[in-house]
């Protein structure tokens, strides 16, 4: 059994603890770590006070779990096998580098870091360690985007053209408002789009991008990218005063043009407008995890999210 614990219980954090719980027997969920007592307090994940508000499944495997106030007495518990970071955005770095040291691997939330070095350190860290890191990049696990890339791949359609990737939310307010704190909307929002761009298409022969605005401002970013062999690419992310979040991609093939996102895809051809079936798929982050588990379990490397494709995604994303 793999004995995880998670630094930062916020909203991705519950959403990582769901996660894990609902894998049973082949991970205990031991400790828990965040500034805010009435996130992590109670002997019992099942508790209100944690305010996981787990059910069902997720709750017939919570068991007592330790409890700490910052990240580095999780990351230094000597009990641990894995950490799961969920903290603010500045922190990835030395939480993940801390608990390679200690012999834990890791799974963070992205972005990565928020400098290129930042990442090369928690690289370094994991092959001096002999640790497994992987980098939470969700929409490579997301049904629709999955489907995407598997017909793209296919050529049944063609070549892809162009794409234009839309990522939208309103204006953040905590941390995510601090640029030094989250990397603003380039690293929080943006590297969605890009980290998906280089795992469909890889590096772009030519880039141009433009941030306008300043957190907690309204702020927008728009990045164009060329492929000599491949599609012409636009990619747009923003914080403003009123837009709900939505996340959606349009890609024009040569005999198809697809459009979807999370868990929906549209393949509109000449004969019509086909919806691929995508029900009974779990969502991005619980495949995610699912995925970085059985690595774990079954001693083989992350293939499908590597650190330095992470890395990459944060090298793009800072322009």
């Amino acid at each position: 059994m793999i004995r995880a614990g998670i630094a930062g219980v916020g909203n991705l954090g519950k959403l990582h603890a769901a996660s894990l719980l609902a894998l049973g027997d082949r991970v205990s969920l031991d400790a828990l770590a965040d500034p805010v007592p009435e996130r992590r307090t109670g002997q019992d994940l099942k508790t209100r006070g944690l305010n996981l508000q787990l059910g069902g499944e997720e709750a017939a495997t919570a068991g007592a779990v330790r409890s700490y106030d910052d990240y580095a007495p999780l990351c230094r518990d000597g009990a641990l096998d894995l950490v799961v970071i969920a903290t603010p955005s500045d922190l990835h770095e030395p939480a993940a580098v801390l608990a390679m040291e200690q012999g834990k691997h890791v799974f963070t939330e992205k972005p990565m870091a928020l400098t290129a070095a930042g990442c090369r350190r928690m690289q370094d860290a994991a092959r001096a360690n002999g640790r497994t890191l992987m980098v939470g990049h969700c929409l490579r696990f997301y049904p629709a985007y999955m489907a995407a890339a598997e017909i793209m791949n296919s050529g049944r359609y063609g070549r892809a053209l162009t794409a234009v990737m839309n990522r939208f939310g309103r204006r953040p307010g905590g941390w995510f408002a601090d640029p030094a704190r989250s990397g603003g909307v380039n690293l929080d929002l943006h590297i969605h789009d890009i980290d998906t761009a280089l795992w469909w298409w890889g590096r772009p022969d030519e880039t141009l991008s433009r941030t306008c605005g300043e957190s907690p401002g309204a702020t927008s970013v728009l990045s164009q990218w060329r492929y000599r062999a491949g599609p012409e690419v636009q990619m747009e992310a923003s914080w403003d005063a009123g837009s709900g979040f939505s996340g959606t991609f349009r890609i024009v093939l040569e005999r198809a043009t697809l459009t979807g996102g999370g868990s929906r895809l549209d393949v509109v051809t000449a004969d019509g407008k086909e919806t691929v079936d995508l029900s009974g798929q779990p969502g991005g982050h619980r495949a995610e995890m699912v995925y970085f588990i059985q690595c774990l379990a079954d001693g083989a490397p992350v293939s499908r999210c590597l650190p330095e494709e992470s890395a990459l995604a944060v090298q793009y994303a800072r322009g």
